[in-house]
């Protein structure tokens, strides 16, 4: 199981990004605030919404013992909940040792799947069903042979089809762990990462989004323990099985995390991917960059969520001694840079790094405020309806 990190690395994306744009889009993002959990900090590591009134916010728990380094101690997992009021409320977890929660997907009011990993070692992964008023735990297959295994992501088209993703290994050898759920249950397969060295290869599934029952694309990383190399990786799903299908590498930079952080399919063969902190599109044959209204040297892209082929948001920063979060929207033409009302809230040093939107309802964001190395869940920011 791999928890995203706090730590905020500056890229220089180039001529990737276009020049920021003199004056931002009329559409607005207006801020909430999800309940802060009692006598701790915590970040968020997923959100979905089913409809405008009904959205699930999970997280995980996390301390700094340390001021002087970035390095967390990471607790457990917790789920919020947001009622048709706008309120949010935690919602308790099923009693069980403590567990990470690093994704989430609602299709309705009365289904959401949550995926992770128990937090003990060696971790194996966990699954749980939100019907609208509780969780339930949902079992999830994990063979004794296995080293360590989690889940870091999951898309859910209906509650009878879900598709999560995360890692696992083998004595050292890591491949991509893949589960498909049928209503039922789990059943799950196990991709090797592109490799001429798999025997100290470690891999992992990040992102995963699913626009019919026979497309899906999924992305992570890998890391060869022996040439110290970092890799980024994708996988396409048809229905039957998975391929490879990976973004195209850009100019080398000392910098780079070349790796697949974030997807978003709204139709079979149309699927948004942001790579090394860059958006580029693919229709499943070919790649295609974007050009986004943000400043060429100092911005990079965090995430991406779509609700339709003409209706998709994205989430940025600007690198600075203070970075600025940005919000950026795609109309079926054009990226726009959308105003911010954030009220009360501020904004520096807070990556909107969760994403969530649907055909019915606004786009929403979720982030955590960083300040002395401490986290805490910063402002939701909820899309005026277009």
């Amino acid at each position: 199981m791999r928890i995203r990190s706090v730590a905020v690395t500056v890229l220089s994306l180039g001529v990737l990004l276009g020049a920021a744009p003199a004056d931002a889009s009329v559409v607005s993002w207006r801020a909430q605030h999800p309940v802060q959990p009692a006598h701790t900090r915590a970040m968020p590591s997923g959100i979905s919404c089913a409809t405008a009134t009904s959205c699930v916010l999970v997280a995980n728990t996390v301390a700094f013992p340390d001021k002087n380094t970035a390095a967390p101690l990471w607790g457990h997992g917790f789920s919020e909940v947001r009622s048709a009021n706008g309120a949010w409320h935690i919602v308790s977890l099923p009693a069980r040792p403590a567990v990470f929660l690093n994704g989430v997907s609602c299709t309705s009011a009365t289904f959401c799947m949550a995926v992770g990993s128990t937090k003990a070692a060696p971790g194996h992964p966990i699954s749980e069903r939100w019907d609208g008023h509780r969780w339930t735990v949902i079992p999830f297959p994990h063979t004794s042979t296995s080293s360590w295994s989690g889940l870091d992501a999951v898309s859910c088209l209906s509650a009878s089809f879900c598709v999560a993703v995360g890692e696992g290994a083998v004595t050292g050898t890591g491949f991509n762990l893949i589960g498909q759920w049928n209503g039922h249950s789990w059943s799950t397969t196990r991709v090797g990462p592109r490799t001429t060295d798999p025997a100290h290869t470690v891999a992992w599934l990040l992102t995963v989004s699913c626009a019919s029952t026979t497309f899906c694309y999924a992305g992570g990383e890998s890391y060869n323990s022996t040439s110290k190399e970092e890799a980024g990786q994708g996988l396409l799903f048809n229905g039957h099985g998975w391929r490879s299908f990976t973004p195209p590498a850009r100019p080398t930079s000392a910098q780079a995390i070349p790796y697949v952080s974030s997807v978003s399919c709204p139709a079979p063969h149309a699927c948004y991917v942001v790579a090394d902190f860059n958006l580029v599109f693919t229709n499943g044959r070919s790649w295609k960059r974007q050009h986004l209204p943000v400043p060429a040297n100092s911005g990079y892209v965090e995430a991406v969520a779509c609700a339709s082929a003409t209706r998709c948001v994205a989430s940025a920063e600007v690198a600075g001694e203070i970075s600025e979060s940005l919000m950026l929207s795609w109309d079926g033409h054009t990226w726009t840079r959308q105003s911010l009302d954030t009220g009360t809230a501020t904004l520096p040093d807070t990556p909107l790094r969760e994403l969530s939107c649907r055909r019915a309802g606004p786009c929403i964001a979720a982030g955590n405020a960083l300040a002395n190395h401490q986290a805490a869940l910063g402002p939701i920011l909820i899309q005026a309806q277009p």
